[in-house]
């Protein structure tokens, strides 16, 4: 089962907040359907709020995503420390299982610190193959992504219109 976070989830936190044992909301769901599934993948917002909290605290382990650009390595001090006081406060038994090179580019000198950087940290927890990017600057990914749209010339034919963008 793999349940995605979604733009739903902005009033989640706000309904949480002044729940009794928060913390532990999502365990209770998960206990109930645990027996059902060989895995329960859940996909958390970039924060470390109630919602990352609940999650963290029904897990029995945590898939670490780390962007290989210049703020990937920036939160994993916070990630990390979150872990060890929900290790410490809620659930013992989480665990890292692993640590996962996104957005990677071998071409760049970035990524490449990047990954050297995490594999010196984490070293058997890295996964071996990181999941590649787009190459180029965030401009040029943006533009990459456009779709070119085609019209009609005076002639009848089908020319391709790169300054039009859909």
């Amino acid at each position: 089962m793999v349940l995605p976070a979604t733009q739903d989830l902005v009033g989640a936190e706000l309904q949480l907040v002044d729940r009794q044992n928060r913390e532990a909301a999502l365990r209770h769901v998960v206990e109930a359907i645990e027996s059902d599934y060989d895995y329960i993948v859940v996909d958390c917002p970039p924060s470390l709020g109630l919602l990352t909290l609940n999650v963290l605290a029904a897990a029995n382990t945590v898939l670490i995503p780390i962007q290989c650009e210049y703020y990937g390595l920036e939160g994993i001090s916070q990630l990390l420390n979150t872990v060890r006081l929900v290790q410490q406060n809620f659930n013992t038994r989480l665990a890292i299982s692993g640590v996962l090179l996104t957005m990677y580019d071998a071409r760049l000198n970035l990524c490449r610190q990047v990954a050297e950087d995490a594999k010196e940290y984490f070293g058997e927890k890295m996964f071996v193959t990181p999941i590649r990017g787009t190459c180029g600057s965030p401009r040029r990914r943006a533009s990459a992504s456009r779709s070119s749209s085609t019209t009609s010339s005076p002639s009848g034919r089908r020319a391709i219109s790169p300054s039009r963008r859909s």
